[in-house]
């Protein structure tokens, strides 16, 4: 059986189905790593909209409630089995959701930070589906961590989770945007853009 894609659903779409999944609970252990380990500051955690991924069960369950309100179609990270919605259990137990927004605030995608033993397995994009079921791929989309509409700079950083924390302790001024793969360009980007951001 060969492996079929789907169409990425609207940003629209995906908004409003990711900000669903992101009512999840934020567990203890998750907050205390963004507090501590990332700096990041309780309000900016909330307003950012992180949730801790659910157990494996629970993801299923939770592919179920959403399919009941919205068409799933697309959005990366469900796919169909024996005709039932499933959620890609990437980092179930113990993964970070990390929200990936537009410029306009929308939640476009999600990245699983999970915390196992090996360093090379740590990000995940929620994107596609297991085996040759059907899923969309989330591609790599720009993250913007901060929205500024004053800025007159806008600073690229490698790392979505590490654009959150550039975001709350660099100068306002900026505009600060994410790629997944800035590896692929350049390591460390300062891009002074006037008049097009």
């Amino acid at each position: 059986r060969s492996v079929v894609r789907t169409p990425i659903a609207s940003a629209d779409v995906r908004d409003r189905v990711y900000s669903q999944m992101l009512l999840n609970t934020l567990k203890p252990h998750h907050r205390k790593h963004l507090l501590t380990a990332r700096q990041l500051s309780e309000e900016t955690i909330d307003q950012a909209g992180f949730a801790s991924v659910p157990l494996r069960h629970e993801c299923d369950a939770l592919a179920r409630e959403l399919a009941a309100t919205f068409d799933l179609s697309g959005v990366p990270g469900f796919f169909q089995k024996d005709d039932r919605w499933c959620l890609y259990s990437i980092g179930a137990g113990n993964g970070l959701y990390i929200p990936l927004r537009d410029s306009i605030g929308r939640v476009i995608g999600l990245q699983v930070r999970c915390f196992g033993d090996d360093p090379k397995r740590r990000y995940f994009t929620l994107s596609g589906a297991p085996g040759a079921y059907t899923g969309a791929n989330a591609g790599a989309p720009w993250h913007w961590a901060k929205r500024n509409k004053e800025a007159r700079s806008l600073v690229i950083v490698d790392g979505i989770l590490k654009s959150y924390v550039v975001a709350e302790h660099l100068h306002a001024q900026f505009q600060f945007v994410a790629l997944q793969f800035v590896n692929a360009f350049h390591r460390g980007v300062l891009l002074h853009a006037p008049g097009h951001l």
